[in-house]
């Protein structure tokens, strides 16, 4: 149990960001239908315990590599020309993946106030929890809608780009970035001493 817990830290703070879109995790038998748009990637920043302009500059390159990512998975599935039938299909597993982020996003907000039940946080840090749940949940949000209205545009020239999924990217990397640098020296030794 422990193990699963910190399994969900992990992905919660560093690697949700990163999550390519998985089809036949969430459906085993008609999500075979999306696997040749899927992709693994192991695109993450890799250590945190490092300089600001360090972090910020591999956040950059990162939000970047995972905007190709995404972009070229809706472009793919795009491409396969859906049936209606299909279509729904996909939309159910979209819609399971949006319920299993929801479900890490609120682990991770549960573990941060933790922190504040052992007292590792100054006073008015605890409303940085607040703000960076609230804003990590409102930009996975609009990463949900932007994928979805991209795979089911009609013409696929839908208005939002790359460019677009990359602001997105980078605003989620740098969230977690102001996140960290805000906190003191103790609570951030409690959370990374937890990460793999």
């Amino acid at each position: 149990m422990i193990y699963l817990r910190l399994i969900f830290l992990f992905l919660a703070f560093t690697q949700l960001n990163s999550t390519p879109l998985i089809f036949s995790k969430f459906d085993l038998d008609d999500g075979k239908r999306f696997k040749s748009c899927e992709i693994q990637s192991n695109n993450r920043i890799k250590t945190w315990n490092t300089k600001r302009s360090i972090l910020e500059k591999e956040a950059t390159e990162l939000a970047e590599k995972l905007a190709k990512e995404r972009y070229w998975q809706i472009d793919c599935v795009y491409r396969l020309n859906l049936t209606d039938e299909e279509k729904n299909l996909l939309d159910r597993i979209l819609n399971r993946m949006r319920e299993r982020e929801i479900e890490i996003l609120e682990y991770n907000n549960r573990f941060f106030y933790q922190l504040v039940k052992k007292n590792l946080l100054y006073p008015g840090e605890e409303n940085l929890i607040s703000e960076f749940h609230k804003g990590k949940f409102d930009l996975y949000e609009i990463l949900f809608k932007r994928t979805k209205e991209k795979i089911f545009s009609k013409s696929g020239r839908e208005e939002y780009t790359e460019k677009d999924f990359n602001t997105i990217y980078t605003s989620i990397l740098f969230l977690h970035i102001e996140f960290y640098f805000s906190l003191n020296e103790e609570a951030r030794k409690r959370i990374f001493s937890k990460l793999p």
